[in-house]
């Protein structure tokens, strides 16, 4: 194949994969934060999520990957976590909410966790319409 085809290509790719991460219909950030509560250690993800579509969100579902600081997966029984949230958000406004997930980590933390490839999987919209990126491959 020719020189210029191929950095054509590889161009049209890049160019595509930068539009539809602006095309994508939320914005999502995110923390952890290590807690003792009853003499058990707690680890809470923080979830920070933005609306950008003008519809109003009536749920949506999380899924990432949790590591140790040797890059281990930290989670028991599965490769990622998924979360589900029903929590309503207007069109182009913002919800922060965190969520336990010490049930799904393998052994007690008190730091050293690295959550990888956070993505928003499904977003359900109040007039009953579904978003879907169950891989993630929108957002990355």
């Amino acid at each position: 194949m020719n020189k210029r085809l191929v950095i054509l290509f590889i161009m049209i790719l890049v160019s595509e994969i930068a539009y539809s991460k602006n095309k994508l219909p939320y914005k999502v950030s995110y923390d952890l934060e290590y807690k003792d509560k009853n003499e058990n250690q707690i680890v809470e993800i923080g979830i920070n999520l933005t609306n950008k579509s003008s519809k109003s969100i009536s749920a949506f579902t999380i899924v990432f990957y949790l590591f140790d600081y040797e890059g281990n997966s930290a989670i028991k029984e599965k490769n990622s976590i998924v979360l589900r949230f029903d929590e309503e958000i207007n069109a182009h406004d913002s919800i922060s909410i965190n969520k336990d997930i010490s049930q799904f980590i393998t052994e007690d933390y008190e730091t050293g966790l690295e959550v990888e490839c956070l993505y928003v999987s499904i977003i359900e919209y109040e007039d009953g319409i579904l978003w879907t990126d169950p891989f993630g491959i929108k957002k990355f």
